[in-house]
Order: structure tokens, then C-alpha cells, then sequence
């Protein structure tokens, strides 16, 4: 096999990197995952650790493309698009189609049957952010430059998502249902910090879950394309919530849950993503019992900022000192498993 150098990765093109990697699949993978722990901007000290990380994760998509699927569109105005995704889930009141590079949502019905008062799709998320500073933190997180096409079957969103990012209902797929406690414990820490601000904002999203946000195992970062069309203004109650909400909080509650739901869902999201939605089998794993414990109660604190002190403290009691645990995995790998 070849050997890879610095040069090599920042001069040659993604497809010439990717023939170099190996004969055969397995091969380049294995040769792709070397290179991103050497690289990565975590552990790698070069001034250019982004761009080679950036280059390898490009050359990473081409390793293998039997995953695609494609569904085509007819938009009203009489064009014809085709869509290309990896997985399609069925919400009930829309299907979403995961792609490497977008998340689509097909809503059938007339967006006019939706309530009064509350929005029926929100294709890009706009805050009035207090500063730049919070801006840069947490626009990355929501959705930005979608396209809606109004169909012959419905209204389409199309919404472009960061690299690498894949949807959780997929990952917990790639993984037969039980993730890595160690990467549930990010992901977590990553929704519980967004709510922080949502409250800031005094927004509730009303749709937290396994088919509305996205995780990149690669940076440990999140972002939540979907479910915009529940959310509503803290100190009021929702006129609609999906199902996989209404399963968790029931269809009718006081204001106070209603205030606290984005807190409530993710709580139950990372049950879930252990593969213990109720908590009743893991609280008894002495490994994991102050985290699931924590997750299964109800949510006590005053606020979103109480509740992510609190669940830093059940992580450090569960874990102990935090490290940074690579996990190469891409949207293609969990594409071509389903």
C-alpha cells in the first residue's frame, strides 16, 4: 500500500487520494480512519490540521457509492427535480429523506390544515441573536439556505445540513439500537446547551428527537434541521405536537411542562440512544446507574441552565474526568448498512 504524506492530502484530488487508500473498500477505510487520527485537529498540532481533516472527510464520501436511492419531484411551477437520500422515515405528518449532504421533508398535506397561529414549516431558523459571539456559537446548529418547492403531492424542504452530520434515527440504526454511552454523553451535552439557549430566547422547539437532529461523530457536533414547524413562544402552549412528542408528555399537560419540553425530550432521547427508553434495565448497570437514573426522573430544576449543571454532574459521577474519543464514522457508512 502507498503511504499517504501531508503533501499528498493537500495537493491531490479526493478521488486520487481515495485509489491510494487501497485496493479494496475495507482497505481505504482503514487507511482513512489512520489518517483522520493523525490529522484531526483535536490531537494534531499542524496549522492545517483543519483543511487536512476537511480533505480526508471529502475523500472519506467516495469510498463506496451503493447506497443512493432517489425519489423524483414534480414541482407545480412544472419543473422536475430528482432527489437523491440514503434513508427515508415516515413521521406521520411528513417523511423525512436523509442525505450525506441534506435533509429533506416531504409534507403531503396543504400547510393551510395546519392551526392557526402556528407555523407549518419553518425552512431556515432566524434568532435575534443578544451577540456576535452567540451567533457564531449557535447559528451553526439550526438551519440556514433551505429551498421549498410547493409539488404536485405536497410542499418539499429541502435543507442543506453541515458535512458529516447524520440523523440520530440512523445512527441508532448503525448501531442496532444501543450507541456508545461515551458518544450519547456529547450528543447530550450538545442538545442540553442549545436548550440553554432556546430558553434565552424564549423559543421551544416541540420536537427533539431521533428524525429532527443531527450528530457529527467525527467533531462532536450537532445540528437539528427538522421539527421548526412545532416550535413556539415560551409561556405559551403548543396548538400541535408530533406523536413522538404527545408519547412522551401525553396530548394534554400543565404550563409547566410545556415550558420544559425541549428538557423533557432530550432527557428521553438519550434513553434512547442508550437502547433503554425507559431506564428500568440500565439504572441497575453499575456502570452506567447515576446518568440513566438522572435521565429517568423528571425534570425538577427551574431551568435549562439548573438542568445542565445537574447532567454534567450524573455524567462526571458516571464517567468521571471527560475525554475526547474519536469515532470516524460518515453519513455513506451508515447509508450503505441500512
Amino acid at each position: 500500500m502507498i503511504s499517504i504524506t501531508r503533501a499528498d492530502i493537500l495537493s491531490l484530488d479526493s478521488s486520487v487520494l481515495v485509489t491510494m487508500m487501497g485496493a479494496s473498500e475495507e482497505e481505504q477505510k482503514r487507511m482513512n480512519d489512520s489518517l483522520l487520527r493523525q490529522y484531526h485537529p483535536d490531537i494534531c498540532a499542524d496549522t492545517q490540521a483543519r483543511e487536512l481533516t476537511d480533505k480526508i472527510l471529502s475523500a472519506r464520501k467516495l469510498i463506496g457509492r451503493k447506497w443512493r436511492k432517489s425519489v423524483r419531484v414534480e414541482a407545480l411551477d412544472g419543473r422536475s427535480f430528482g432527489l437523491t437520500y440514503g434513508s427515508m422515515h415516515d413521521l406521520g405528518y411528513a417523511k423525512v429523506y436523509s442525505g450525506a449532504t441534506h435533509q429533506t421533508y416531504h409534507y403531503p398535506k396543504n400547510p393551510r390544515n395546519w392551526p392557526t397561529g402556528q407555523t407549518s414549516q419553518i425552512p431556515d431558523v432566524r434568532f435575534d441573536y443578544p451577540t456576535p459571539e452567540m451567533e457564531k456559537e449557535f447559528s451553526k446548529y439550526f438551519a440556514k439556505n433551505s429551498t421549498t418547492v410547493e409539488a404536485v403531492d405536497g410542499r418539499w424542504v429541502v435543507v442543506p445540513k453541515p458535512e458529516g452530520h447524520i440523523l440520530l434515527a440512523d445512527y441508532l440504526t448503525h448501531y442496532k439500537g444501543k450507541a456508545d454511552p461515551a458518544q450519547v454523553v456529547w450528543i447530550l451535552s450538545r442538545l442540553f446547551n442549545i436548550c440553554c439557549f432556546l430558553q434565552m430566547v424564549k423559543t421551544i422547539h416541540g420536537a427533539l428527537g431521533l428524525a429532527t437532529v443531527c450528530c457529527n461523530p467525527m467533531n462532536h457536533l450537532v445540528f437539528v434541521p427538522g421539527g421548526w414547524e412545532f416550535s413556539y413562544p415560551s409561556g405559551m402552549t403548543p396548538k400541535v405536537l408530533p406523536v413522538a412528542s404527545t408519547e412522551v408528555v401525553g396530548e394534554s399537560f400543565p404550563p409547566r411542562t410545556a415550558e420544559l419540553l425541549d428538557l423533557i425530550l432530550v432527557k428521553k432521547l438519550g434513553l434512547q440512544l442508550l437502547g433503554d427508553s425507559s431506564g428500568m434495565v440500565l439504572k441497575f448497570d453499575p456502570k452506567l446507574a447515576p446518568l440513566v437514573r438522572w435521565l429517568s426522573g423528571p425534570v425538577v430544576e427551574k431551568n435549562a441552565i439548573e438542568v445542565f449543571v445537574n447532567y454534567s454532574a450524573a455524567v462526571d459521577e458516571t464517567f468521571g474526568p471527560k475525554t475526547f474519543r474519536l469515532l470516524p464514522l460518515s453519513p455513506e457508512e451508515v447509508f450503505k448498512a441500512l
